[in-house]
C-alpha cells in the first residue's frame, strides 16, 4: 500500500449498460481502474482510508458525464484526475466519426496527477 501514490475517481457517459463508475489507484509505475459497482468496494474504501487517514468517500455518485477527481492526497482532493486528449483522425472512418462526434480519445493525467506521481 506504500506504493500508492494517488487515488482518483471517475465517471463516463457509458451508463446505463456499461461500468461508468470507477476508483483509480495510480503507482509510480502503474495504475489500476475499478468499478464502484465491485462487491465490497465500500468497505476498501473504508479500510484503505483509515490505513491512508484519509476520507475516500465518493463524490462522483450522481454524475452521468465524464467527470474525475482526486481523492487522494488530501493535499490535491477535488483535483482534475484526468483529461481528455483527442486523437487526430487520419483515415476516412476516423474522420467519419469525429463528424458524428465519435471522435477517438485518450486519457492523460492531469497536471496535478503528474506532480503527485512525480515525487
Amino acid at each position: 500500500m506504500l506504493d500508492i501514490k494517488a487515488i482518483g475517481e471517475f465517471t463516463t457517459a457509458d451508463g446505463p449498460y456499461e461500468d461508468d463508475w470507477f476508483m483509480t489507484f495510480i503507482t509510480k509505475t502503474d495504475w489500476i481502474e475499478i468499478p464502484m459497482y465491485t462487491d465490497g468496494m465500500t468497505e476498501l474504501l473504508a479500510d484503505l482510508g483509515n490505513v491512508l487517514n484519509s476520507d475516500l468517500s465518493a463524490g462522483l455518485t450522481n454524475s452521468a458525464e465524464w467527470n474525475t477527481r482526486i481523492v487522494y492526497p488530501t493535499k490535491f482532493k477535488e483535483s482534475e484526475l484526468y483529461k481528455i486528449e483527442f486523437i487526430e483522425p487520419h483515415t476516412f472512418y476516423e474522420k467519419f466519426k469525429k463528424w458524428i462526434g465519435m471522435q477517438d480519445n485518450v486519457r492523460v493525467f492531469s497536471a496535478e496527477l503528474k506532480k503527485i506521481v512525480r515525487k
